[in-house]
């Protein structure tokens, strides 16, 4: 399968997730923040199944780690911008008021270290046969998630690996157990794909606006959240 022709319905299904992500955040901060009751009773609604489309989004993001040019790169690079994120939202927007959206390890930081130790463990997960692979992540998803929600710990520094503090708070919160396996569940399906290549409707584009938008997810990431507080900011003063 060629590297550099695109699955086009990854980025269609890539596109829908964060326009979801985009409308969640956006209840959430107009909820907050503005006051609005309508905003918090739909951010209310979406919420059990955010977790739904972040994993896909998790589990996309894998299966392009074995089309990317530089895992590792791509990966330090993604590290670098969410370090920039906590900076700014720890340090910088308490003082502008939104005291309640501090990023300590949002979906950034989870995707730039899960594409470092995807690039550093490259050789020996290759030996692993994919659909072997799946089975695995998804046996130890099950059980680092039930460990993660049942243990609580004292070090703060955990934070990452999925062990909290009682005190423990994130605005956007995705640790590497469990959610790294979802991850390589995606990495073992672009594997398998490498071999055998997905049906012929699978790379064509069916929804042009949504193929669009998945092509620059990480822009709209980026950006999303910059502009709805400049536009709750702006709503203020009116």
């Amino acid at each position: 399968m060629s590297a550099h022709r695109r699955i086009a319905l990854l980025d269609e299904i890539r596109g829908f997730c964060i326009l979801c992500m985009v409308f969640y955040h956006a209840f959430y901060l107009f909820g907050t923040f503005s006051g609005s009751d309508v905003c918090l009773r739909l951010f209310h609604i979406f919420e059990p199944v955010q977790i739904l489309f972040a994993s896909v989004f998790i589990c996309i993001s894998g299966i392009c780690t074995n089309f990317s040019h530089n895992v590792l790169r791509r990966g330090l690079y993604l590290c670098g911008i969410a370090g920039v994120i906590s900076v700014v939202s720890i340090l910088l927007l308490p003082k502008l008021g939104f005291d309640t959206f501090q990023d300590k390890f949002g979906i950034l930081h989870f995707l730039g270290v899960s594409m470092v130790l995807t690039a550093l463990l490259k050789k020996p997960m290759s030996r692993i046969e994919p659909k072997t692979g799946i089975l695995i992540c998804i046996g130890l998803f099950a059980v680092t998630f039930l460990l993660t929600e049942k243990i609580t710990v004292r070090p703060a520094w955990l934070f990452p690996l999925g062990f909290r503090s009682a005190d423990f708070y994130s605005a956007d919160y995705f640790p590497l157990l469990p959610n790294i396996f979802t991850f390589w569940i995606g990495t073992c399906i672009g594997q398998h794909w490498q071999s055998d290549p997905p049906a012929e409707w699978v790379w064509r584009v069916h929804v042009r606006f949504y193929s669009f938008v998945g092509r620059y997810t990480l822009w709209i990431y980026l950006l999303h959240i910059p502009v709805l507080l400049i536009i709750i900011k702006i709503m203020e003063r009116i």
